[in-house]
């Protein structure tokens, strides 16, 4: 018992201090409130506040994000490990190898990086900073957001000094469908029947319809939102696509493209051209249309059936502003912009 003591008595007083953990990206919890090296201002990502560390000789932490509304960098002397919480802020070590260039949000306040999808593109730009694959001229963050959206390639983009850059995916990585989904449709694992997601007048859908029909028009509009007004001024119109500047409405397609898209096969019959007592609309192999339902990832414009009142209102000055504000609203699926009002829903 004596050896034991001593030994760790030895160990104690002859061992350094363990070394704490790299910090890097997350929420600070430590006890004990810091004095601040500095507080740079005009600083939107944590790489470029990591960058401020570094020009600083005694910097090793910092702490970014965005707190009402304003984006905050902040200089420290101590680890990471040794900041106090602080709201809305995230925690960096100055030796930590991948730091974001994420410009934050309200959805996103700390900035950091996610994973980018069409779907749900994000405002960065992605691992390895590939050149852009588009540069759409456009006034503003959520035109810019709109823009990537009216490109199928389109996974992330960037709206710095007046220059909108769109970005696909890098090289080597493929986009992988969701959950046994396609991006045209899903399978159902109980029948093998596909669902293919199809617009309708009252609620169009940005994408070309199922068997590349021609476009009923191609309106001359200047931005996917524009496109969209065009659509919903079209009777005719359940879909659309804005790509590399041109606009082009589509209608649903007849009884006859349904019937060869469908390969002839939705109702089986016996050499005597009699239908099967057992052939019902559900047999397996049989494609079925859903009314398009919407996600935070991907909110729809209209109004969800079952909706009652709006979640909220803001106050915005177009399509694009008033889905980039429900993009920033947890709990938005879908919106609408009438008459100058935006209005969002759960």
């Amino acid at each position: 018992m004596t050896v034991l003591a001593a030994f760790s008595a030895l160990s104690m007083t002859s061992a350094g201090p363990i070394a704490a953990r790299e910090v890097c990206g997350a929420a600070p919890t430590g006890t004990v409130a810091q004095t601040p090296l500095s507080q740079p201002t005009g600083i939107t990502t944590a790489a470029g506040c990591a960058t401020q560390c570094k020009t600083n000789s005694a910097c090793l932490s910092f702490l970014f994000g965005l707190v009402d509304g304003v984006d905050k960098c902040i200089l420290y002397s101590v680890p990471a490990s040794s900041l106090p919480p602080s709201t809305n802020l995230v925690a960096y070590d100055i030796g930590c190898s991948s730091i974001p260039s994420v410009v934050p949000t309200a959805s996103n306040p700390g900035g950091l990086a996610r994973r980018q999808t069409h779907a749900a593109p994000v405002n960065e730009v992605p691992a390895g900073s590939p050149a852009p694959i588009a540069e759409p001229v456009v006034d503003d963050l959520a035109a810019c957001l709109a823009a990537c959206e009216g490109k199928p390639s389109c996974i992330a983009y960037t709206f710095e000094s007046g220059v909108c850059k769109l970005f696909g995916p890098t090289n080597g990585k493929r986009q992988q469908p969701t959950s046994g989904s396609l991006n045209t449709g899903s399978t159902t694992p109980d029948t093998g029947a596909t669902t293919t997601q199809v617009g309708t007048h009252a609620a169009p859908v940005n994408a070309q319809p199922a068997g590349s029909p021609s476009p009923i028009a191609e309106p001359a509009v200047d931005d996917l939102a524009a496109c969209l007004a065009a659509c919903k001024g079209n009777p005719s119109c359940i879909a659309y696509t804005f790509e590399s500047g041109v606009c082009k409405l589509f209608a649903a397609p007849t009884s006859k493209a349904k019937r060869q898209q469908q390969g002839q096969a939705s109702t089986p019959q016996t050499s005597d051209n009699t239908t099967p007592a057992n052939s019902q609309s559900g047999n397996t192999g049989t494609a079925t249309t859903t009314t398009p339902t919407g996600t935070h990832a991907n909110p729809i414009n209209s109004i969800p059936a079952g909706a009652s009142a709006p979640i909220a209102t803001p106050v915005v000055d177009s399509l694009a502003a008033c889905l980039a504000a429900c993009k920033g609203n947890s709990a938005c699926i879908a919106y609408t912009f009438e008459s100058g009002v935006c209005k969002l829903f759960d």
